[in-house]
């Protein structure tokens, strides 16, 4: 081991103090500070004002560059001294990165045989998995530090497959006509089964709120079917409307019963309008004449 030795006498103790007026220049500045203590400028006296700055400022600088001066002689020495102590570190240094290169690419080496060796288990592991879900997606950086043992790796990523057998289950028996969409949040979205739940819960309140929207037009329109379907049965025009020509006969139109043949006033209670269609084609089909019933004499 080199071992660096100072043969400088004066290391030994301490540098010699720097030698000098202090305590003369110290009562000299006290006295002419003394002049300008609670003294007040007018405006008349700015050119005076400024003199007195400028003296002051004249006589920090002096002293100022004497403390330089001396800074710079007692440390003459020392420079030569430090450029040396770089020079050397630098080539250790050198010597040290060289070193540490060859280290470091012997330990990439290792982690990239440790990486191949995980993904090769993971895709024994995952079988079918491996199209939907890379390594890269249940990867741990932690898995290639040298104090993570292999086995214990290879348990993480057991456990890793069996979470997402299960939320990929857990999507099929769940999601119902949502499962593309909430397996495509689940496997692009960081494995998340709560992220693809709420994406089925997302679409089922949408799926919802257009059924209620469909059922509220339904509701807002089936008076005015109710009417039309009248004036389709009877030929009466819905109230308030103006009776328009029908565009053809209508069947009770184009056959009028005999006058002799039997009749019979009803009324009919029905569920939906497709009944009440159904019962108007009926009737039609067999030839039963229906129309409005005449007011009573």
């Amino acid at each position: 081991m080199v071992q660096m030795i100072i043969s400088t006498p004066q290391l030994a103790e301490r540098l010699p103090a720097v030698v000098w007026n202090y305590a003369d220049v110290k009562e000299g500045v006290e006295r002419k500070l003394a002049q300008y203590k609670d003294r007040v400028y007018t405006a008349d006296m700015v050119g005076g004002a400024k003199a007195d700055r400028a003296g002051l400022n004249k006589l920090a600088d002096a002293i100022s560059a004497k403390r330089r001066e001396v800074k710079a002689w007692y440390l003459e020495p020392f420079q030569a001294f430090e450029n040396q102590c770089k020079e050397v570190e630098g080539m250790i240094a050198a010597a040290s990165g060289e070193i540490d290169a060859q280290v470091k690419a012997f330990e990439a080496a290792e982690k990239d045989a440790k990486r191949a060796a995980l993904a090769a288990y993971y895709d024994e592991t995952a079988g079918e998995l491996r199209e939907m879900v890379p390594v890269t997606a249940i990867f741990n950086p932690k898995w290639l530090n040298k104090s993570y043992r292999l086995e214990a790796a290879k348990l993480e990523i057991d456990a890793a497959v069996q979470r997402i057998r299960e939320g990929l289950d857990t999507i099929r028996t769940t999601c119902g006509a949502d499962v593309a969409a909430c397996m495509d949040v689940y496997l692009h979205e960081g494995l998340d089964l709560s992220a693809a739940i709420r994406k089925h819960q997302q679409l089922e309140k949408v799926r919802a709120a257009e059924v209620q929207r469909a059922a509220q037009q339904d509701q807002d329109t089936l008076p005015q079917k109710l009417a039309d379907l009248r004036t389709s049965l009877t030929g009466e025009p819905a109230p308030g409307a103006e009776a328009t020509p029908p565009a053809g006969p209508a069947p009770e139109e184009a056959a009028p019963p005999p006058a002799e043949r039997p009749y019979m006033d009803f009324r009919v209670y029905y569920e939906s309008r497709a009944q009440l269609m159904g019962l108007r084609q009926y009737m039609i089909d067999h030839n039963i004449h229906f129309g409005r019933v005449p007011a009573a004499l």
